[in-house]
């Protein structure tokens, strides 16, 4: 199976719910995009991001893997991916 085939078939087990929690830290992602004073995303307006069709491959979780292909597999990738999104849901709750 090639790679990219066996990264779709696993990404299924990862869906974007689209709530904006990670655009509201992208204070994380030091020089990765513009972000107002708060951390949140300059891009971002209410919970969706106002450029989604021409965000950034680090904004796709799909096409970041990119970034950290040399050092993780898809797997870990993903599961670091699930793990961060469930710990930025979290604070949401927090938050609220």
């Amino acid at each position: 199976m090639a790679e990219t085939d066996r990264f779709e078939k696993e990404s299924l087990s990862f869906v974007c719910e689209k709530c904006g929690e990670c655009c509201r830290h992208i204070e994380a992602f030091v020089g990765s995009l513009p972000y107002q004073e708060n951390g949140v995303c300059g891009y971002l307006k209410g919970d969706l991001c106002s450029i989604y069709e021409k965000r950034p491959d680090f904004c796709d979780f799909k096409r970041a893997y990119g970034y950290f292909k040399d050092s993780m597999t898809e797997a870990e990738y993903l599961e670091k991916t699930r793990c961060f999104c469930e710990l930025l849901k979290c604070l949401k709750k927090k938050r609220t």
